[in-house]
């Protein structure tokens, strides 16, 4: 038996019920049934391509976990999908490097666009990275943008190379 912890988790990121969230994908219709890559394309193309990926992540755990964080232990009734949130985070993290190394892989200038104009639609995070950059002056109005700050601080930032940054040179020159 695994022993889980779940000091300082909400109910809603317990493991069993992440596990079911992420087995729904595999359900019959589900966005992993088969291969994801149409049915995100599919979602980029739509009239309203942010909500339309979201959609496909919305995959639902089966009825049981409407009442259950535990396998054993039932709770209050509750929605068991993943909140929006939650869902915003796995579009910047995953579907959109996908979508854009698929664009890459099959030289598609538009969805790669498409793509970039998801990430620009949707609210910057507010990590400790992001924060960071916050207050040397600088805020990102969108997940595009922060995503960039993530890049330069994993090049410039963790590597000490900060007389290579511009940033950092003006920083350490005031």
């Amino acid at each position: 038996s695994t022993n889980w912890s779940f000091f300082r988790l909400r109910p809603n990121n317990f493991p069993p019920l992440r596990i079911a969230q992420g087995a729904a994908w595999y359900a019959e219709d589900a966005l992993l049934a088969a291969d994801p890559l149409p049915h995100l394309r599919a979602a980029l193309d739509a009239d309203a391509p942010t909500d339309a990926l979201r959609q496909a992540l919305s995959a639902c755990p089966p009825p049981f976990w409407r009442t259950h964080y535990h396998l054993e232990t039932s709770a209050s009734e509750h929605e068991p999908g993943l909140g929006p949130s939650r869902r915003d985070t796995l579009i910047v993290n995953a579907v959109v490097p996908t979508l854009l190394l698929d664009a890459d892989r099959r030289d598609d200038a538009a969805q790669a666009e498409s793509a970039l104009d998801v990430l620009r639609s949707l609210s910057a995070s507010r990590d400790k990275v992001v924060r960071r950059f916050r207050d040397l002056g600088t805020t990102a109005r969108s997940a595009f943008e922060a995503q960039g700050l993530h890049q330069l601080y994993r090049e410039y930032c963790t590597e000490g190379g900060c007389l290579d940054c511009n940033i950092g040179q003006h920083l350490l020159n005031s």
